[in-house]
């Protein structure tokens, strides 16, 4: 049986369960874990608000729900380090350009720096939203049998982080990531909550602020 897989032109950039995307650069001299870290990050993108529908309680906001997502799920993946969650306004967060190895990136800076965590992890760019897949199986192309079709959907999102020391404001990382959780009929709670948690395991991932590999 022979297997195509089209992914349609919306969805063409993301990459779904089971793959990650590069980490473009970790600074090989921060090996110290901090006591304190913070998530900070800029309003996103929600391509759907009724997605929301079943995940915020009455008059809540979602950059709210999403500080407090971090704030109680990171706690699962960093290696006891405190961590915090602060939304900032689009003014007060930059876009720089900056080389780190060898590769020119766009990297997201809040124009402030303060002394109330050792480590910003900075989030930018961040886009959530619906994706699918679709995969086609051709069952017998010589006596002509017909196609076959199945379409698998997903809660995605995908965005920038970039990890600042911030008393000396260098940064110590960067990475992009796109992550998915699949949903079978309705998009609930419970898929958000593992999107989040899928998130952040994969940016905090090789850095001081998570868990050793194992070896």
């Amino acid at each position: 049986m022979n297997l195509k897989i089209l992914l349609g032109a919306a969805i063409a950039a993301f990459l779904f369960v089971g793959c990650s995307s590069p980490r473009f650069f970790v600074d090989s001299q921060w090996t110290n874990k901090p006591a304190k870290a913070k998530f900070i990050f800029s309003t996103g993108v929600v391509e759907n608000q009724e997605d929301l529908d079943d995940v915020l309680v009455e008059d809540e906001n979602f950059t709210v729900w999403f500080a407090r997502q971090l704030e109680e799920n990171v706690k699962f993946y960093s290696n006891h380090v405190d961590f915090t969650a602060e939304r900032i306004s689009k003014e007060e967060m930059l876009e720089e350009k900056v080389t780190l190895g060898k590769n020119p990136v766009t990297v997201g800076k809040p124009k402030t720096f303060n002394s109330d965590a050792e480590i910003y992890v900075v989030l930018n760019n961040l886009w959530f939203g619906r994706t699918q897949r679709t995969s086609y199986y051709t069952h017998n192309i010589a006596a002509g049998t017909p196609t076959t079709s199945s379409t698998n959907y997903f809660i995605s999102m995908s965005g920038r982080y970039a990890f600042y020391d911030t008393g000396t404001q260098k940064i110590l990382g960067y990475g992009e990531f796109n992550t998915n959780e699949e949903y079978v009929r309705n998009l609930g709670r419970d898929s958000w909550k593992r999107l989040i948690q899928t998130s952040i395991e994969e940016i905090l991932e090789n850095t001081p602020l998570t868990y050793p590999a194992a070896k």
